[in-house]
């Protein structure tokens, strides 16, 4: 019987890395030159975020503004340095420079590693590279968009929901003075002893006043404010001064009896946007990382089938760890997670090729046969 020749041949992958072997010098000098090109990219990037670098600080302040106006509250931040708004400047037009320039960064670490890659190796890295790109957009549109506006208005609704200051309330050192021998004697009209009123009356108020157009108390907005027109809005909060200018109502001055007036540094909330950011870029590359794991063939999809009520936990840790901590945040952020989680798995389930670098194919095979919680299943 003849026999049959076998192809033993490997399969063709493209050239050999070897064939593009460098010296470690080489490899230095490389990396100097796509450093600098994308240092250079970044830095004309720069140009452009430094010359909006105020309009980027206020986009960023939309939100805020947005929960203060909704709450009755004056409109803005507050600065407790006089270097406070430069360097907050300063951060947000650096980061923007980084992050919009992070593209360019990423083709020249790509150039930097292409040499030693197979060209099957090459394919998964230009389905990951945009992959990972779109991962972050949406990242940042999320929390812009939904987590950040919730998060601040019911921060800010919570500090409204602080008792009254009760500082109408005489104190006691008052009482005390108002019953020593040695208080200032009073006349029962509510006269001083040189005979001049306290406050001034209706009669004198309405006569300094005149003609002039000065704010004055009402329940409610007016209807239709006329352009320069100013009035006190009372509430069960308090009373808010208003201004009617450029045809919107903004609050000139919050007259709060709160024991907590909010007013917000720009510096600690600059710090909390991009710290919430950075932590919602790194738990949306989830997907990103589960697709890597299953095409590898690291983690089988029977792996993170089973674990999906720790990974539920994990998300709800995450959630808590990267928010405020409030509930309402807490609980927007973990359900997305945990979706992206469910995602990851669908991926795993298309790209997973066993490896045997972990798990061989007998294992992989035992794992189908188990249920979600690791328990055999029972045969039908």
């Amino acid at each position: 019987m003849a026999e049959h020749d076998v192809n033993t041949e490997p399969v063709n992958q493209g050239p050999d890395p070897d064939d593009f072997r460098m010296s470690f010098g080489e490899h230095l000098e490389e990396l100097r030159k796509r450093l600098i090109w994308g240092l250079l990219g970044v830095g004309v990037v720069a140009c452009f975020t430094f010359y909006w670098g105020t309009d980027i600080v206020h986009w960023l302040q939309a939100p805020l503004f947005q929960a203060q106006n909704r709450l009755g509250l004056p409109e803005g931040t507050i600065s407790t340095s006089v270097l406070t708004p430069f360097a907050v400047f300063m951060k947000v037009s650096i980061i923007a420079a980084i992050v919009l320039g992070s593209p360019w960064l990423v083709y020249q670490l790509w150039k930097f590693v292409e040499a030693g890659l197979y060209a099957s190796e090459r394919k998964v890295v230009y389905v990951l590279a945009p992959f990972s790109t779109i991962m972050v957009v949406l990242g940042v549109l999320f929390m812009y968009y939904i987590l950040l506006p919730i998060s601040v208005s019911f921060l800010l609704y919570f500090a409204q929901s602080y008792p009254e200051t009760g500082g109408d309330r005489p104190s006691f050192l008052e009482i005390i003075s108002a019953v020593s021998p040695f208080s200032d004697d009073e006349d029962s009209d509510g006269k001083q002893d040189d005979g001049k009123d306290k406050s001034p009356t209706s009669d004198e108020i309405e006569a300094r006043r005149g003609n002039a157009d000065l704010p004055i108390l009402i329940e409610e907005d007016p209807e239709d404010p006329r352009e320069g027109q100013m009035w006190v809005t009372k509430s069960e909060s308090g009373a808010a001064l208003k201004l009617r200018i450029d045809g919107r109502t903004r609050i000139i001055q919050q007259i709060g009896s709160r024991a907590v007036l909010p007013m917000i540094d720009v510096k600690e909330y600059i710090g909390f946007i991009m710290i919430m950011m950075l932590g919602i870029i790194i738990g949306f590359q989830l997907p990103v990382v589960m697709l890597i794991g299953g095409w590898t063939g690291i983690v089988p999809p029977s792996f993170v089938r089973k674990y999906r009520r720790y990974a539920l936990f994990t998300c709800f840790a995450l959630g808590a760890l990267l928010t405020p901590s409030d509930p309402l945040s807490m609980l927007v952020l973990a359900v997305p997670l945990y979706l992206l989680y469910e995602v990851g798995i669908i991926l795993i389930q298309i790209t997973y090729r066993p490896r045997g670098l972990f798990w061989d194919d007998e294992d992989e095979n035992n794992g189908d046969n188990e249920g979600d919680d690791g328990s055999a299943a029972q045969p039908t």
